[in-house]
């Protein structure tokens, strides 16, 4: 396990001085995580915009770059981000070139360990065993949501070469979207004291569920604390290990950005893969917590799933092609392919006579599309 722990922050650290040095641009907050808790703020702090946001705020996209490798030690595939449509576009030319530079780089680097696996395992009589690598990234706000003209993209790199499990490290991109592009920083967010808001939010997650982290281990954030913002909350990511035990995947905490409280709509329609769905099929329910619930069937039949109930132990099974996964009413403990489980904030719940399931559900687990608009509709699609 310290092996393991080593590596993947060592990942981490190189990762930051790419950032910050060679490439000449403003940290990037590189770091990790999956494990979510919305945390309220009691006093919010005003957001100050380097520039008034437009009155129609052009979205910023991501588009994938593929890049296939297969050999007999290790199998690839990269799916590496091209941004597009930021204001600065030579600040978009070297973020583009520094992302495909570091997976291009972790490719190199998961090819020589598979190779210096198997080499070990012939010379030992032990049968080889071909390794995988993948990167995937999301692109979590496009700059017309709050807090306006920030992008934020994460990038996730899955290398396996041998052992237990493979490794996962989460790189994030978060930008203020202006003429002359910069960073995004917490402290934009949260203002001079965040990591004072930051660790308190951390803190009051871990003591909720304690079983899930190792013992004193937060002592809290620094500088370079890893997050990405999402539907007007930040999210604050840990590196597997960093704080929690594998079994706990990659711990996050949400913490709602102040300033745009007033905006939210007071109740939510559904669009999934283009259909407007009519309140009576597609009730959506707002928990007390602010935690939106989707019904699981609907979203399941509308982006091509077959669906399973399992009265035995009221789970419900989804599959389409080798996509797989499965939920349990009342187990918060989601998954996708190969990761480890980790939690959404909440469990899944029956209402009127219907298993509903977090809209994070959609996005993090069948890793589809989701936006919210200011008139109260959330669009749903999968993703190509």
């Amino acid at each position: 396990m310290k092996k393991t722990i080593k590596t993947i922050l060592t990942l981490s650290v190189v990762s930051s001085i790419l950032l910050s040095g060679a490439s000449a641009l403003a940290p990037l907050n590189v770091f990790a995580a999956e494990d979510a808790q919305a945390i309220p703020i009691l006093q919010p702090i005003d957001i100050q915009a380097e520039e008034a946001p437009a009155a129609v705020a052009t979205p910023v996209t991501a588009t994938a770059k593929e890049v296939n490798n297969e050999d007999e030690n290790l199998k690839a595939a990269l799916k590496i981000p091209v941004l597009s449509g930021l204001k600065d576009t030579e600040y978009q030319a070297k973020v583009n070139a520094l992302i495909e530079s570091t997976a291009m780089k972790d490719l190199e680097s998961w090819k020589q360990r598979a190779k210096e696996n198997n080499d070990a395992a012939k010379a030992g009589g032990f049968p080889v065993r071909q390794g995988e690598m993948m990167v995937v990234y999301e692109l979590k706000s496009d700059g017309t949501g709050w807090p306006p003209d920030i992008v934020s993209l994460r990038v996730t790199t899955y290398g396996f070469a041998g052992g237990a499990h493979g490794e996962t490290r989460t790189d994030y991109y978060n930008i203020m979207n202006t003429k002359q592009a910069r960073a995004a920083q917490l402290s934009d967010l949260f203002g001079p004291e965040y990591k004072t808001i930051v660790d308190k939010a951390v803190r009051e997650g871990i003591a909720a569920k304690p079983e899930n982290f190792f013992k004193d281990t937060f002592k809290g954030i620094d500088d370079t604390q890893g997050f990405y913002i999402e539907n007007g909350e930040a999210v604050i990511e840990f590196p597997q290990y960093a704080i929690a035990p594998y079994s706990s995947g990659q711990p996050a905490f949400r913490i709602p950005i102040p300033g745009n409280e007033s905006a939210l709509p007071q109740s939510w329609t559904l669009n999934i893969a283009g259909e407007a769905i009519p309140a009576d099929q597609g009730k959506v329910i707002v928990s007390q917590d602010k935690t939106i619930m989707v019904p699981l069937r609907l979203l399941a039949d509308k982006l091509g799933y077959e669906l399973t109930w399992n009265s035995a132990d009221s789970s419900a099974e989804l599959k389409k092609g080798a996509q797989w996964t499965k939920v349990t009413l009342g187990k918060d403990a989601y998954f996708f392919a190969k990761e480890a489980p980790f939690q959404l904030g909440a469990a899944p719940i029956i209402a009127d006579e219907k298993m509903y399931v977090p809209l994070a559900f959609a996005d993090k687990v069948l890793k589809a599309s989701v936006t919210k608009t200011p008139a109260g509709v959330i669009q749903i699609s999968q993703q190509p």
